[in-house]
């Protein structure tokens, strides 16, 4: 009888490949209790009333000196207010969610 033993008695935890899907195992373990975590302060945000990237304090806006409101229109989201100033006709655009201004308009050619 011939004996043709072929044991190999390597470590299968001391191949490349088990210590590469180790690492990957980790890696998004890692990643999972990240985007956990994100989940529940977002959920925190919105609960307290804060959207993320919303500012909470109201939007303040001076108008130049000299300047009259001729007429404001709410449209949608959009306080549209027509201003006459020292240098020409105005019309500013501000968001009524936050109060912020948004855009202003002037004809081309008049000066600030």
């Amino acid at each position: 009888m011939t004996d043709v033993s072929t044991t190999t008695d390597a470590d299968p935890k001391s191949s490349a490949t088990y210590r590469g899907l180790k690492a990957a195992v980790i890696i998004l373990g890692a990643l999972l209790v990240l985007a956990f975590a994100l989940v529940v302060v977002g959920i925190g945000m919105r609960m307290t009333g804060h959207a993320p990237g919303q500012s909470s304090a109201p939007g303040k806006f001076e108008l130049p000196s000299g300047a009259k409101i001729t007429s404001v229109n709410v449209v949608q989201n959009r306080l549209i207010m027509a201003v006459q100033t020292t240098g020409g006709n105005r019309i500013y655009i501000f968001s009524t969610d936050d109060g912020h201004l948004i855009g202003q308009i002037q004809p081309a050619g008049q000066t600030d």
